[in-house]
């Protein structure tokens, strides 16, 4: 809409020195600023901020036009200088210098330069804006991808073997049939692997057994689990799996809580860093 609209100014020079042009202008840019103020850039504020003042020059008599727009230039650059060297002074991240190193990640006109000046590629700076992105629009839309984490013990009795079969097997099969009942996006199980090395290494700091295995199952977002949950084709799928679990698990030694992944490294495929 905003470029057929700048079109028709175009073809309309005269349209270009009234004020419901600037009006509709400043609306329109005004409206996206609204819905992406959290990422929008300073100079998206700076046009809407010119095309009020140009609707406002514009709707005065011609006489008074010229010195309207000159003032009004004057004030948008001098506030503008004065207000960014403010920001600069009070601001703790321009003075330590983290902003700049942001900026040069995550800022794609930099992408070349921050490549050239580090070890980063420029397909790894473009991952790293495509995962900013998704985790803004996550946060701030309320639809953060959220997992649960279940420590899973088996039944008294059961070998290790028949447990690990039971579980992957035919559980596993039945959580997969329910898995749009339930409102699962992805579903993981880990299996423990006998290893007297960590054994040895965790006895040593003290820590508790570990448990046989971990399962993993996520969600689109938080009301996207309870939503699942809540409908009658969750409960009745829910109510399956835990009568299935009973002839497999230990349900007094289970736990089991919500997390939200913070990736802090990935070397796999290549070398560390």
């Amino acid at each position: 809409p905003l470029a057929g609209w700048f079109a028709l100014g175009v073809a309309l020079p005269r349209l270009l020195r009234t004020s419901l042009f600037w009006y509709v202008t400043a609306t329109m840019l005004g409206t996206g600023v609204y819905f992406t103020w959290e990422s929008a850039d300073n100079h998206r504020y700076l046009f809407v901020y010119w095309s009020l003042a140009l609707c406002c020059t514009f709707s005065l008599p011609r006489t008074d036009q010229p010195l309207a727009l000159a003032t009004s230039s004057r004030w948008l650059l001098g506030l503008c200088m004065l207000l960014a060297a403010v920001w600069k002074v009070v601001s703790p991240d321009y003075l330590t210098g983290s902003f700049f190193h942001y900026e040069l990640l995550a800022d794609e006109r930099f992408a070349h330069f921050a490549s050239w000046t580090s070890s980063i590629s420029v397909e790894q700076l473009a991952e790293n804006r495509a995962l900013r992105e998704s985790l803004v629009a996550g946060h701030l839309k309320g639809t953060l991808m959220i997992k649960m984490v279940v420590e899973v013990w088996k039944k008294p009795g059961m070998t290790d073997e028949a447990f690990s079969q039971r579980w992957l097997v035919e559980h596993g099969g039945l959580v997969r049939k329910h898995a749009k009942a339930m409102g699962f996006l992805r579903y993981v199980q880990s299996h423990k692997r006998p290893s007297a090395e960590i054994e040895a290494f965790a006895a040593g700091r003290g820590w508790k057994p570990a448990p046989d295995g971990l399962t993993e199952v996520w969600w689109e977002s938080v009301d996207a689990m309870q939503a699942a949950l809540a409908s009658p084709e969750g409960i009745a799928a829910s109510a399956e799996l835990e009568q299935d679990e009973k002839h497999f698990i230990d349900p007094p030694k289970i736990s089991a809580y919500l997390a939200v992944e913070e990736e802090i490294f990935n070397f796999i495929g290549q070398e560390a860093e």
